[in-house]
């Protein structure tokens, strides 16, 4: 008899999976949204199974179209996972994203270019010009109330230039990617042409703290050494460092 309901029980629960994973993808939207401050997709087709967005936005910033599949596999380890792909030319990429019973976000594998300007205007407290692309890498994220609270990655920075308010040429750079007691942490791997070293702060309630430093070349202009050194503070070597904090 125990058989029996065991058998039954795991045929109502196959029965109820099918039902939410044929389930039209605009029911599962609104719960996606609350349980992912600042996520919004737009144009939703398909169903909860496997599915598309004409657009995803994260945090203000727009990743364009967007595919998503379920990973059964994912049930075992007790969260509900999808592969999600990003399909615009501008940034593609792909993300294993998953969300917990208690609504804990949770990501791997998760790797996307994206045009410099967007990423970095997100998350600077001045409008600054750049070109280049970015190629960010995150091996793994756990976040909750919108906060990483566990991060490793990697953001890389090719022929990365600076237009304004000053013409900066930094060629390629690196920045690694972590959390350190609250905090969301980058730190310079790969400083460059102007061998910049340092790092930058990030806190769940907005602050930031910023320190770098940057060694001024001959390549550079007059005007853009005159700029940096009223901004920053000239050491005696002739490095420039830069220690601003504040709230985004």
């Amino acid at each position: 008899m125990k058989r029996v309901w065991s058998l039954v029980a795991l045929g109502a629960t196959a029965y109820l999976l099918f039902l939410l994973l044929s389930s039209p993808a605009t029911r599962l939207v609104p719960l996606l949204e609350r349980q992912v401050p600042g996520l919004s997709l737009r144009a939703v087709t398909g169903s909860v199974f496997s599915g598309q967005a004409m657009q995803l936005v994260y945090q203000g910033v727009d990743f364009g179209q967007a595919t998503w599949r379920f990973r059964p596999g994912a049930l075992l380890q007790g969260r509900l996972e999808y592969r999600v792909d990003l399909t615009d030319p501008a940034n593609p990429g792909h993300a294993h994203i998953g969300i917990t019973p208690l609504g804990h976000v949770r990501g791997q594998d998760i790797e996307f270019l994206v045009p410099a300007d967007r990423l970095v205007n997100q998350y600077s407290p001045w409008r600054i010009q750049t070109s280049g692309e970015m190629r960010v890498r995150v091996d793994s994220v756990a976040s909750a109330a919108n906060f990483p609270e566990q991060l490793a990655g990697l953001i890389s920075w090719n022929d990365a230039v600076v237009l304004t308010p000053v013409d900066l040429v930094l060629g390629d750079v690196s920045m690694a990617l972590h959390t350190e007691e609250g905090a969301l942490v980058g730190s310079i791997l790969n400083g460059g042409r102007l061998e910049t070293e340092g790092e930058i702060r990030l806190f769940p309630d907005g602050r930031y703290q910023l320190n770098l430093r940057l060694q001024p070349d001959n390549q550079m202009s007059d005007e853009t050494l005159v700029t940096l050194q009223s901004a920053g503070q000239m050491q005696a070597d002739g490095d420039i460092v830069f220690k601003y904090s504040g709230r985004l």
